[in-house]
């Protein structure tokens, strides 16, 4: 995970390259540095989408499940908020990886804590100067 970058963190799957360049040009993101990327996708997720669990299936024009997220539905879970940060990251040039584990949130005693299921989690990885740093646009409503 934490490996110098390579060819595969900054690929765009063909099935979703369209969709993503699109909102990477509605962002104005081609040319910024890295952490100004990084704003801009965190206040798009932001201000425009919802966290949910529950999804309908996607509509059926739509390309992929990815596209209905980004374009109509505008809610989902982590999954979902990881996959299109990595996507656009990398449309932005910025070598990123999609990242799973748990946030450990729940104390348990004196330094130690409960892991459940429901603390599993996904959030992006970028590699920024030199380095991978955690970027997780999913909204914090999903903690609760």
């Amino acid at each position: 995970m934490d490996g110098m970058p390579t060819e595969l963190d900054v690929n765009v799957p063909r099935r979703e390259r369209d969709t993503v360049a699109d909102i990477a040009k509605q962002l104005a993101l081609e040319g910024l540095p890295p952490r100004e990327v990084i704003t801009r996708v965190h206040r798009f997720f932001a201000e425009n989408f919802r966290y949910t669990t529950w999804l309908e299936a996607s509509p059926k024009n739509a390309p992929t499940a990815l596209s209905a997220f980004l374009t109509r539905t505008r809610a989902g879970h982590c999954e979902y908020f990881a996959s299109a940060t990595v996507l656009l990251l990398r449309e932005a040039g910025i070598p990123a990886r999609y990242a799973t584990g748990y946030s450990v949130q729940e104390p348990a005693g004196e330094g130690e804590y409960l892991v459940r299921e429901r603390h599993a989690h996904a959030w992006a990885r970028a590699y920024v100067n030199g380095a991978w740093i955690d970027v997780d646009t999913t909204p914090a409503q999903w903690i609760d």
